[in-house]
């Protein structure tokens, strides 16, 4: 059974979110805390699944807990629960933050997110890599990108397919998009798979942000090595992005392709930000034998 952790200040909402649970008969063992120091002291004295835990709380807010639980308990899978986010909230919490829930919390959409996000870590077995995975804030999108997008963004007739172009050839800034055009907090019934249709969803304003705050920045904290490595990383993967577009032509699954393809070495891409020598060992040792 999975253990699940809520955080927020409003009893209300607590209370909210227990009927809700009760109602769509989720089988959790769940754990209701109303500050961020007493989510901090329920995950010192117990293991859990995922926390869940309010944007906006005195004393401690949910993206300054969440930072704090992605570098002590790098394992717990990160939520954050919003009524309403301006965009300033939106690029705080995107770092710390695996999934995002709208509130008020509906059953069948909680279940979606929990169960999601916790069977990714049900996959990683080996506890290393598991810890590897949770204290990485953001692959880094390359300051070329930022550049781009910024001259891109004052031509008068710049359309989201110029954008979209410019977001399909950094593998980072794909991630985040994809990401937050896919969140919960959307309320989105289908799934969006193609760059074009979720730079449509987001908006140019809110591409721009992505590529400085929540990509560009992590970069400063990444060794010369690891960007090399991200950089020759990101050009393999738009080549067989391109090659796999190419094979479908005019069909309706080309975009999708596309993306598939272009994320299909993100793991590779994750090894080579958080241990760039020891990831350059393995592909030496490969290319030899």
């Amino acid at each position: 059974m999975m253990r699940l952790l809520f955080v927020d200040d409003d009893p209300v909402a607590l209370e909210q979110i227990r009927r809700e649970i009760s109602h769509a008969r989720l089988h959790y063992d769940v754990v209701f805390v109303d500050s961020g120091r007493g989510a901090l002291a329920a995950l010192e004295g117990g293991e859990f699944d995922a926390i869940a835990s309010d944007l906006r709380m005195p004393d401690m807010d949910g993206p300054t807990l969440l930072a704090q639980v992605r570098n002590q308990f790098p394992n717990v899978v990160r939520v954050c629960m919003s009524a309403g986010m301006e965009d300033a909230d939106f690029m705080r919490a995107m770092p710390v933050t695996h999934q995002f829930l709208s509130k008020p919390i509906v059953g069948d959409a909680l279940r979606e997110v929990i169960e999601r996000a916790c069977a990714l870590n049900s996959i990683l077995h080996h506890q290393g890599i598991r810890a590897l995975v949770g204290r990485l804030n953001a692959l880094p999108a390359t300051a070329q990108t930022f550049q781009d997008l910024s001259d891109a963004m004052t031509e008068p007739n710049t359309h989201t397919a110029d954008i979209s172009r410019i977001v399909s050839k950094d593998t980072a800034l794909c991630v985040k998009t994809l990401q937050i055009v896919n969140s919960s907090f959307f309320r989105r019934r289908q799934a969006i798979t193609s760059i074009p249709a979720a730079v449509t969803f987001v908006g140019m304003e809110m591409i721009k942000s992505l590529a400085l705050s929540a990509c560009v920045f992590n970069a400063l904290d990444a060794s010369p090595a690891a960007l090399k490595l991200m950089r020759d990383l990101q050009a393999r993967s738009l080549r067989k992005a391109h090659f796999a577009r190419s094979l479908l032509k005019d069909s309706r699954h080309a975009d999708e392709a596309f993306t598939a393809a272009l994320l299909l070495d993100i793991g590779q891409a994750v090894l080579a930000m958080c241990s760039p020598e020891t990831f350059a060992e393995v592909i030496q040792i490969a290319r030899e034998s």
